[in-house]
């Protein structure tokens, strides 16, 4: 996103409607308290279809992180 640092992949659950509720953070599960849809920065604008679906996560011990799920190959990644 906005710091250009390489996306590392992480493991999370999501309920049905596709949203994060529990992401893995070295070897510690922690359960989403707020989430924060944001939108593909990178999208380019003739693209009809989204690849990504990014989101601004609260975790159970207090911290922030940005996180996407990629929509085509699966699998989550923290970017910040």
């Amino acid at each position: 996103m906005e710091d250009q640092q390489p996306a590392v992949p992480i493991h999370g659950a999501m309920n049905r409607l596709g949203s994060p509720v529990m992401i893995e953070l070295n070897g510690r599960r922690l359960r989403v308290v707020r989430q924060d849809p944001r939108p593909d920065l990178r999208l380019e604008h003739w693209r009809k279809q989204q690849y990504r679906a990014y989101w601004t996560l609260e975790l159970a011990d207090g911290s922030e992180i940005v996180v996407y799920r990629d929509l085509v190959k699966g699998g989550w990644f923290r970017v910040s």
